[in-house]
């Protein structure tokens, strides 16, 4: 899962949506600060907002801990090469690997 969750975060700096619908479960689940969204459609919706708003994204893994079907990372998230935000990222996989949740917050 810990692999997984790590090519998300290169698919997100990539601003891949279609990679990263491809490592969604349909019913996924996304909250942070700002959004909630249910669902494959409104989580890469979503998730597609953000990459319009931003030109450039860049994420470093600080930690990451894998429990299961369990990761939680800690990130510094830089969005345009300024504005940078320290966040733990926890994501949940279902039985086939799948991501089925991801819920953020700032740190």
């Amino acid at each position: 899962m810990k692999i997984t969750a790590i090519k998300y975060f290169e698919a997100f700096e990539k601003k891949d949506i279609n990679i990263i619908r491809e490592m969604f479960d349909i019913n996924v689940t996304l909250r942070d600060w700002e959004i909630s969204a249910l669902g494959i459609d409104s989580v890469l919706k979503a998730t597609a907002e953000i990459f319009y708003f931003a030109e450039t994204i860049s994420i470093q893994i600080i930690n990451i801990f894998e429990d299961h079907a369990l990761v939680v990372c800690e990130l510094k998230v830089t969005i345009n090469g300024l504005d940078s935000v320290h966040v733990v990222d926890i994501i949940e996989f279902n039985s086939i690997g799948k991501i089925c949740a991801i819920r953020a917050f700032k740190r």
